[in-house]
Parts: structure tokens; C-alpha cells; sequence
């Protein structure tokens, strides 16, 4: 076929005009036009006809001119010629400066690899091309053999490579568009992966007379090239300045165009910047539009100020391909995010400097969820405490595939050396001040032996793949079978995506058989390609594709209705078995290659229909006939071929007379009939299991009896002409296979027994859940204060169980948060604090998750464990630590002097009254840390604006509620509400309460506090939301106001005291505003706290 030549060439200025005279110009893009057909031999080009080149315009017209074959198809010889020159430069040199070089093959047979780089040069010297004196050497890098020589492409570019007079190598990407006209397979897969490997594009044409437009249409998108670039290359984290990446295209730019990037780099999209002007943006990718007659897009990013002290971040924007254009930039346009931040942490603390991994090997096949080590810090600071968090950032490849419990790595899935053998990860360790520390850490996967277990299939077969044109929907095409290392597997079926799944939808899989769903035409279609998978029962697979071809069959116009049918029989001898075929039906009809079904019908002559049934194409009897009692029947039958037209006719069976032996004779045979050899042990077998049906073949005149024997008879009866199984419950550990033998005897002749028949009944294996935990060496009891920074352990867990299934260790109860299970390993992680907790209750419990599994799981074995803290005497701090200033009538300010005790103190008890206070509000009361007995607290949010958190801030001055309750002691916080509301902190609740040593610290309620958060932390937050500035109630709001109160009046909005001492160290707060003319009650007692403090 040459017409496809013949256009390109009849159109070769209007083409040529596209590429030299398009907005790009020839200077941005290098085109050539190369044509491919199956010719014969004769019709090489001679490239010694070819002009000498006077003018790149005129001399690209000629190249399309003397376009013939560059070979292809079945004629290996003529390989690559066409192609070739375009690479040599026959239609004018490559440009060195061009932003992109491209090819356009278009044909109907793939191209072939041969001797690239001499041909090149040959062909260049013969076409009279004029190699630049610059141009020392050319080589072709890369390669394009495609699938019809060999499997595939082996480079995923191919390039023109240079070598100028000083000796510099230069690399020149080549992308291929390829045309494909018609619908040829082979040639299609060649010209797809040609382009997909060489980063252009696949495009199709339905024949010659659409080639032209379409070589327009590709040339149009390879002209449109779009480059991308960045300013300023780097920005400061204050957004004081923006990056702006923008977007250029040269070529068409009349019509609007969508291009499409990708997004990377250490940042992260809406926490460490924010965009405007992209179509979308996400944290991978994103599009941003050129409008109408634009040729620049931009899309800016505004880096988010925050205070984190952190390394320097980028953000990267790489273009990706899409429709409609080509990507002129392929590197990544990279912006930096410098840091600003400095440290403003509390003088004293310091970042971590290094985190480790106990443990950062892990062997394949471990369960899911197990522990691969325990994370520690380097820190210059001691007694700090840590998180650890799985970040985004460079390493962070696999973190997906991991969670992070406390301080323990945790893998999520069951690693598989063979599919993955390492992972990369990066973690932050942040300590209590919130710096941090980051680091990227490579888990190895260690390679074990495992013994052979199920091995997936290896190839998949049908029974038939070929199929008549017509045949009726939902036809049977063949029946699936599946190769597999492993004997006695069961297998599915199914039709998937994937390569060959072309025709998918035609067809269904119903049991182990091919079906197609609509009746097929061989001169619409005539063959069909699918994808099958076979899973063996262990979700093991195998996938294939199978072309279903089509069978022309000999079609008179229309289809025509039968005209006969007939029995290949229509006698049958009397006393025959039960469902004895008759005969086979068959049918005459005009059409050859018909197929039909045949059906028993009401109608004339349809009297002994019921006697009968049709299986397939056979005639079979229900019972079994006797010629004495009716010696004929007559049926009416109806044969329909596959598009619905049928033949009725009435027929007459015959039952023949034989001679039948007078007397009894003995049993013929004995049928295990439906029959059981295997059941799953644990089956509930109450109060009997069927596992045959008893059929004897005999005259019926004698007596039949039926006994058992063999090995197991016991476990077995007879009952109602079948075989039961009795007993218990089948137990595969305890008996695996159970035997019996069952015999029939005709008393009356034979010999004794006439019939045996054995039936072995196999016990299958099954999952069973553990039937027991045990606690080895296990220890009950430890000192106070025992170090249990990285656990103590207390226990060996053993289970018993049969080893089929996947267990699952967990804990439950109150105090489960104090424990931890380490590869079956039992530890104690709380605090070994006498005061605090005396005595830890803890269940441990198994399940088995392939019985049991989430998320309604429940356990199926546990035991119980206690751990007993042994008493280590305290000593109690001294009591001038209490500093109480009283102003009169027993009120003041409070201060707990412990600035001469470093270390840390124990609060253990709190007033028990608590409960019964005549607080008007449901309070909140605690502590917060001052710095002299005056009540100054540190400037720690730096309210000023001037740097510095450690000024002071004095009572009464601005911003002090909002200091003191920022620092309030986290864990020192409770509840005081009125009788009767039961919302108040009892001392069990409160517990012992470990603060800071070496400071100060001054008591605060906030009234009507304790209704802003379900958290009493959560409280003092809500109310520095709601009432930063600590504005004092007044007459309209004094009930729904909330207000903080120190015991430093001057700290007070209504300048009131609100602190009173009632002796023994036993101090009330006074929760209603004191400014307020008769709403006070000045009775302190709503709030009623007594303090023991120790060291």
C-alpha cells in the first residue's frame, strides 16, 4: 500500500509550512516525517537521486518527496532507512539549539533495528547532507528494536549523540509520534511501545486518506513545547517574598491548554506553604491552565511563617506529559525555603542531637504489628522525655508500611524478603520543650529458609477456544483447567484487566466454563482476546491471555425454522435401571452449523411426557419399565435451534418383552451413592452424619439384609437405605480417617455375604484457637522506684495451641497501659510508685485472627496477672516551703517555696471535703509556677513582641492570667463544684501528682471553668481562648462569665483577695466577684485544697 506515501508527498509543502512556519519556528523544534509500508523489494529508495540541499525548506520537501520505505513487515533487508535519514539530517540538519527533536513514523508494518550509526553516516554523504565541521563524530544512542524482532524496547530514550572539535559530548533526546493506519496487532503493540519508550506519542489513522491531518494534528502538539522556570531561586520562611514558577509555551497558543507537573521536595503543601494560580495543586500533583492566546501560567508559593527552628526546605515542580504539547523541560525546577527561625526556647533546653533504633533488622514472615526495636535520644539535656513520629522528608519512602506505639517501631504487614528486602524510613524525636531531631533509618529484611508451602499455578488451559458463529447466548465455549506444583488444589476462575483484555466484557466465567454472553457473528468479529486468572484455594495466581477465534458456518439469508427431528431409538427392553437413555435427538434443518435444544411440550400426543426427561440431546426413562404393566408411551417433543425457531412432533417409545428368569437371584451390585470421604474435624455430627446412600441392584424378589464390619464399624448405621456416621465429634489429632465396610445378603441364595463395599471417611485437618496461655517465670513483685525506663520484664508468655492459625497477643484491663508484650515477652513500662499504685491487675489474651478476626474479635484463651509495687519509706518535704502573706481576716497570697529542692516532689493528698464545698461554680483549681514569693511569673509567650520570655510580669500588670495559666502545671488540675453536682476531683482521682523541684509555684481557680472542656487541661485552654485579657465579671454576666482568680489581689481584675487560710494547711478559694455590691458570700470555701508534699 503506497497511498499513504502518495498523500504525504501530494501535501508535502502544506506540512513542511506547518513545521517552519508554526509560532515555534524550526529553531525550537526539529521534525522529521518518515514513512513505513510492507512493499516489495523493488521499491527501495535510491538516496543517490536525492538533490544536493541548497535550503532547508526546499530541502525537507524533496525528503518528503522521495518518501518510499524505511522497510518493516517481512522484509527484515530494507530496515530503517526512511528513519535513518531523518536522523542524518536529509531534511535539513538538526538543530543544536532546538528545544525538542522529533520523528514522525507513520505505516502499516513496524520498523527494524540494523547498523545505525554507519548507515547514518553513509546516508548522509550519499543525500549530499553537508556534516557541519563542528560535527566530528555521530553515533545513535539508544535502541529500537521493537516486539516483532525481539520482546521489547531495551532503552527508554532514544538519542542523537554528538561530538564537537574540542571534544564535548552531547546528548540530544529523540521522541517518536507514531501513526499506525488500520487495525494490524502486531504492528500496533510495535508503534505503541516505540512511542511510549521514547517518550512521544501513539496516534492512529483509519486509512491513507486520514494520514495527512493527522501528521498536522501531531505536529501541532510536538511544535507547542512547554519549559518551566522559578524566581528568585530561594525565598526566607517570613513570606516576606514569593517563589513564582512560570510557565512557557511556544507554538499554538490560541486555544486555552492544561499542563500537568508533579510536586516534590522537603516541604509540605499546606503546612510549610500555600499556592495560588494552579488548576489543582496537591502535595504530588498538580495543572495549572494557560488561558486563550496566552503564552506564560504561573503559579506562586508563599512559604508559611512559623517559629520552628528547622534545616532549609524546598519545593520542586517537575514537568510531567499530558495532551496537546511537549515537555520542554525535563530537569526539576527546584525553589529554597531558607529558615529564619532562631531558638527562643526557656534558656537551659536543648535540641536532641541523635536518635537510635535498637534493632533495625527484621526477619521475613514475622506477624503483623511486630515490635522491630525501641527508639532512644541523644540529648544534651538529661532527664528529658521524647516522642518519636514517622515525617515526611528526604528517606521517607516506606513509612507507610510502618506505625510508631510509644517509643517501639511497629511493621504493619508481614515482610517477604523475595518481594522486598529493605525499607527506608525517617523519623523525629521531639522532646518536651518541642525540639527535635530527625533522622532517616533503613530496616533490612532478613532472608530465612521456608519450607515449601503452596506454590501458585503455572499455566491455565481451555478445553476448546473456538466457538460456531450464532450460537446462542450464554453458550459454553470450554471448560478451564489450571497446571499447578501442587496436587489436590482447588482453583477459580476469573476475567481480569491487564494485557489481552480487550474483549472481557463479551464473555462470562461461570464455575470452571467460558461463556459469551451474546451470540457471535464471524463477519462482525471473528475472534475475541481475554484475560484469565486462576487463584488456587491459598490466593495464589496465574494469569493468561487467550484469543477465542470464530467459526464461519454456511448461512442461508435468515434463519430458518427445522423440519424434523428424530430418536436414534424408540424401543427400550423392560426392567432397564432408572434414567436408562432411550436415545439421541437430532434435528433436520435448512441452515448448516445450526446447534438446538430439544424440550418435552404440552400437545397432541403428549400423554407419557412425565415418564421422560431430556438431559443434553438424550431421550433417558424415569423408572424402570415393565412390559406387562404398559408396553407403550408416547411423548411430544420440541427441538428450537439458537435463534429461537423449533419443530414439534409427537413419538412413540416401545417397551420390548424379555425373557425374565423366574425365581430370586441374589444382588447384582452395591452403589455408595452421593458419598462422603472427607469431612472437616469439629463438625457437629448430632445426633448422626450422612455420608452415602445405600443402592442395592437386585430382582427385588428375596430379602435383602445389610450388616457392618471392618475397623470402625462402631462409629457407623444403617438407616433408611443409608450410611451414617455416629458418634462424637470427629478430632483429626485424636483419629484421621474412620473405615467401614457394609455387606448385603440375600439369605435365600448366594453365599453369605453376596455384596461388600468399603467407604473410608477421611478427617481433615482445621484451624483451632489456642487452648491455653501460661505465664513462665514470672516475677510478682518489684521494689518502688525500680527503673522502668525501658521495661522490666515479668513474665515469659507461652500458648498452647496447634500452630495452623495466626495469633494474635493482646491486653485488657485497667492497668493494660502499663504493660507491654515484646516477642512474647511480658514487661512492666509504668511507674513503680507505691504511693501512686500499689498493685497492677492484668489480663493477657491470644486470638487466633484467621478464626477471630477484627474487628469483632474475641479472645480465645487468657490469663490473669498481678504485679505487687513493694513500700519504700518517704520523707516529707519541710513544712516552711507553705509561704502564706495574710492581708487580714485570714486572707492573703500562697506560695509553695521548693526554689532550695531540686528534683521533683510528690503531691499525695488533696482535702477530701472537696466534694462538699459551697462553690456557686463548677471550678477549675490549680498550680502554676512563679518566679518570687511577690506572684511574678515569666514573660513565657513574650506578650511584648520584644524577644525576650524571661522578663517578668508583675500582679496586676497586662497579660498576667494570660502567662500564669499558659505554664500551669499539666497535671495538677482539678474540679471544686457545688453540693449536690458531683463533678468535683475526689482525692482518689487526683492521685499523686510529681512536680518540678527548684521553684515556685502559687494556687488559681477559674470560675466556672470546668464546664469550657471535657478535659480540665482542655479548660485552661478554652478560657484563655474565651477570656485572654482575664476581664472581670460584671452585674449583667457575672453568672455566665468565666474569670481566673489568683491569691495575689493585685493579680485579680476586681483587685479582691480570694485566697483564705482555714488553718492546718487548709486553704478555700472564694469564686464570686468581690467588686460586685451584694453578690459575694466571701465564705472561700469554693474551692477547699490541702497540699502534702514529698520528696
Amino acid at each position: 500500500m503506497f497511498d499513504d506515501i502518495d498523500a504525504v508527498k501530494s501535501s508535502s509543502s502544506q506540512i513542511i509550512n506547518a513545521i517552519f512556519d508554526g509560532e515555534g519556528g524550526f529553531l525550537d523544534s526539529r521534525i522529521a516525517v518518515v514513512g513505513y509500508n510492507d512493499p516489495g523489494t523493488n521499491t527501495f529508495l535510491n538516496f543517490t537521486d536525492q538533490p544536493k540541499i541548497d535550503d532547508r525548506k526546499t530541502a525537507a520537501i524533496n525528503a518528503i518527496n522521495s518518501i518510499s520505505v524505511g522497510g518493516g513487515g517481512d522484509f527484515p533487508e530494507l530496515v530503517n532507512s526512511g528513519l535513518l535519514r531523518a536522523l542524518s539530517g536529509g531534511a535539513g540538519e538538526w538543530n543544536k539549539e532546538a528545544i525538542s527533536r522529533s520523528i514522525i513514523l507513520f505505516g502499516d508494518a513496524p520498523p527494524k533495528d540494523t547498523e545505525l550509526r554507519a548507515q547514518v553516516l553513509e546516508l548522509a554523504a550519499n543525500i549530499g547532507v553537508s556534516i557541519p565541521s563542528t560535527l566530528r563524530s555521530m553515533s545513535i544512542v539508544g535502541d529500537i528494536e521493537t516486539s516483532s524482532v525481539t520482546t521489547g524496547l531495551t532503552a527508554t530514550r532514544f538519542s542523537v549523540s554528538t561530538v564537537d572539535a574540542e571534544g564535548t559530548e552531547e546528548t540530544f533526546p529523540v521522541q517518536i509520534f507514531t501513526i499506525l493506519i488500520g487495525n494490524d496487532p502486531t504492528t500496533a503493540t510495535d508503534f505503541n511501545s516505540l512511542a511510549t519508550e521514547t517518550g512521544g506519542k501513539a496516534f492512529t489513522a483509519a486509512d491513507a486518506g486520514e494520514i495527512v491531518p493527522k501528521i498536522l494534528e501531531v505536529i501541532d502538539e510536538v511544535t507547542t513545547i512547554v519549559t518551566l522556570a522559578v524566581s528568585p531561586g530561594s525565598v526566607t520562611e517570613d513570606g516576606t517574598t514569593n517563589f513564582v514558577y512560570t510557565f512557557t509555551r511556544t507554538g499554538a497558543t490560541t486555544d486555552a491548554l492544561t499542563v500537568n507537573y508533579t510536586v516534590g521536595g522537603t516541604a509540605t503543601f499546606n503546612t510549610d506553604y500555600t499556592q495560588t494560580g494552579a488548576a489543582s495543586f496537591a502535595s504530588t500533583t498538580g495543572t495549572v491552565t494557560f488561558a486563550a492566546d496566552s503564552s506564560t501560567a504561573t503559579v506562586t508559593i508563599d512559604p508559611t511563617a512559623d517559629t520552628n527552628v528547622e534545616d532549609d526546605e524546598t519545593v520542586t515542580l517537575n514537568l510531567a506529559s499530558g495532551t496537546g504539547y511537549t515537555v520542554g523541560t525535563t530537569d526539576a525546577v527546584v525553589g529554597i525555603i531558607t529558615n529564619t527561625d532562631t531558638d527562643t526556647e526557656t534558656p537551659g533546653n536543648q535540641a536532641p542531637t541523635n536518635l537510635a533504633l535498637s534493632a533495625t533488622t527484621v526477619d521475613e514472615n514475622v506477624p503483623v504489628n511486630t515490635v522491630i526495636g525501641t527508639f532512644s535520644t541523644t540529648d544534651p539535656d538529661t532527664g528529658n522525655s521524647f516522642t518519636y513520629s514517622l515525617i515526611a522528608g528526604t528517606g521517607d519512602t516506606d513509612n507507610t508500611a510502618f506505625s510508631i506505639v510509644g517509643n517501639q517501631l511497629q511493621i504493619n504487614n508481614s515482610p517477604d524478603f523475595e518481594t522486598k528486602n529493605s525499607y527506608s524510613i525517617r523519623v523525629k524525636t521531639t522532646d518536651q520543650g518541642g525540639l527535635s531531631f530527625e533522622k532517616t533509618l533503613t530496616i533490612t529484611v532478613n532472608d530465612v529458609n521456608e519450607t515449601p508451602g503452596n506454590q501458585a499455578p503455572t499455566n491455565l488451559a481451555l478445553s476448546a477456544t473456538t466457538v460456531n458463529e450464532n450460537v446462542p447466548v450464554n453458550t459454553v465455549i470450554g471448560t478451564f483447567s489450571s497446571t499447578d506444583p501442587d496436587s489436590g488444589n482447588t482453583f477459580t476462575y476469573s476475567l481480569i484487566a491487564g494485557t489481552g483484555d480487550t474483549d472481557n466484557s463479551a464473555f462470562s466465567i461461570v464455575g470452571n466454563q467460558l461463556q459469551i454472553n451474546n451470540s457471535p457473528d464471524f463477519e462482525t468479529k471473528n475472534s475475541y482476546s481475554i484475560r484469565v486468572k486462576t487463584t488456587d484455594q491459598g490466593g495464589l495466581s496465574f494469569e493468561k491471555t487467550l484469543t477465542i477465534t470464530v467459526n464461519d458456518v454456511n448461512e442461508t439469508p435468515g434463519n430458518q425454522a427445522p423440519t424434523n427431528l428424530a430418536l436414534s431409538a424408540t424401543t427400550v427392553n423392560e426392567n432397564v435401571p432408572v434414567n436408562t437413555v432411550i436415545g439421541t435427538f437430532s434435528t433436520t434443518d435448512p441452515d448448516s452449523g445450526n446447534t438446538f435444544t430439544y424440550s418435552l411440550i404440552a400437545g397432541t400426543g403428549d400423554t407419557d411426557n412425565s415418564a421422560f426427561s431430556i438431559v443434553g440431546n438424550q431421550l433417558q426413562i424415569n423408572n424402570s419399565p415393565d412390559f406387562e404393566t404398559k408396553n407403550s408411551y408416547s411423548i411430544r417433543v420440541k427441538t428450537t435451534d439458537q435463534g429461537g425457531l423449533s419443530f414439534e412432533k409427537t413419538l412413540t417409545i416401545t417397551v420390548n418383552d424379555v425373557n425374565e428368569t423366574p425365581g430370586n437371584q441374589a444382588p447384582t451390585a452395591l452403589i455408595f451413592q452421593n458419598a462422603v470421604t472427607e469431612l472437616a474435624e469439629n463438625v457437629d455430627v448430632t445426633p448422626e452424619f450422612k455420608v452415602a446412600d445405600l443402592l442395592i441392584e437386585d430382582d427385588g424378589l428375596g430379602t435383602n439384609n445389610l450388616f457392618l464390619t471392618g475397623r470402625d464399624k462402631e462409629r457407623f448405621l444403617i438407616q433408611n437405605s443409608a450410611l451414617f456416621y455416629v458418634g462424637f465429634t470427629p478430632n483429626f489429632e485424636a483419629q484421621n480417617s474412620y473405615e467401614v465396610t457394609v455387606n448385603v445378603d440375600d439369605t435365600t441364595v448366594g453365599v453369605t455375604p453376596d455384596l461388600t463395599q468399603t467407604l473410608t471417611l477421611n478427617i481433615t485437618d482445621i484451624n483451632e484457637a489456642p487452648t491455653a496461655l501460661i505465664l513462665a517465670n514470672s516475677t510478682n513483685a518489684i521494689a518502688e522506684n525500680t527503673d522502668t525506663s525501658q521495661g522490666v520484664k515479668v513474665a515469659d508468655i507461652q500458648i498452647s495451641d496447634d500452630a495452623l492459625g495466626t495469633n494474635s497477643l493482646s491486653l485488657l484491663g485497667s492497668d493494660q497501659s502499663s504493660f507491654q508484650i515484646r516477642d512474647r515477652e511480658l514487661f512492666f513500662i509504668g511507674k513503680a510508685d507505691f504511693e501512686a499504685q500499689s498493685l497492677y491487675n492484668l489480663t493477657v489474651a491470644v486470638t487466633d485472627t484467621t478464626l477471630n478476626p477484627a474487628p469483632n474479635a474475641t479472645p480465645d484463651a487468657t490469663v490473669n496477672f498481678t504485679l505487687e509495687i513493694t513500700n519504700l519509706p518517704d520523707q516529707a518535704v519541710n513544712p516552711q516551703a507553705l509561704q502564706f502573706n495574710n492581708t487580714g481576716n485570714g486572707q492573703g497570697s500562697l506560695v509553695f517555696n521548693f526554689s532550695n529542692l531540686p528534683g521533683s516532689l510528690q503531691v499525695t493528698a488533696i482535702e477530701e471535703g472537696l466534694r462538699q464545698t459551697g462553690a456557686f461554680f463548677n471550678n477549675v483549681v490549680g498550680l502554676y509556677p512563679v518566679a518570687d514569693d511577690n506572684g511574678a511569673v515569666f514573660d513565657s509567650l513574650d506578650l511584648d513582641g520584644d524577644g525576650n520570655a524571661t522578663e517578668l510580669i508583675q500582679p496586676g500588670q497586662a497579660g498576667y492570667a494570660r502567662s500564669a495559666l499558659s505554664q500551669a502545671v499539666n497535671n495538677f488540675i482539678l474540679r471544686a463544684s457545688g453540693e449536690g453536682a458531683n463533678q468535683s476531683t475526689t482525692a482518689a482521682e487526683f492521685g499523686d501528682v510529681l512536680l518540678e523541684g527548684g521553684r515556685r509555684y502559687a494556687p488559681f481557680v477559674i470560675a466556672n471553668g470546668g464546664n469550657l472542656g471535657e478535659s480540665l487541661q482542655g479548660s485552661i485552654q478554652a478560657f484563655l481562648t474565651k477570656n485572654p485579657d482575664n476581664v472581670a465579671a460584671t452585674l449583667e454576666n457575672y453568672i455566665s462569665h468565666e474569670v481566673a482568680y489568683f491569691s495575689f489581689g493585685a493579680a485579680n481584675p476586681d483587685g479582691a483577695e480570694h485566697l483564705r487560710s482555714r488553718g492546718n494547711n487548709i486553704f478555700g478559694f472564694e469564686d464570686l466577684p468581690g467588686n460586685l455590691p451584694n453578690i459575694s458570700d466571701n465564705d472561700f470555701n469554693d474551692g477547699i485544697l490541702a497540699f502534702n508534699f514529698i520528696a
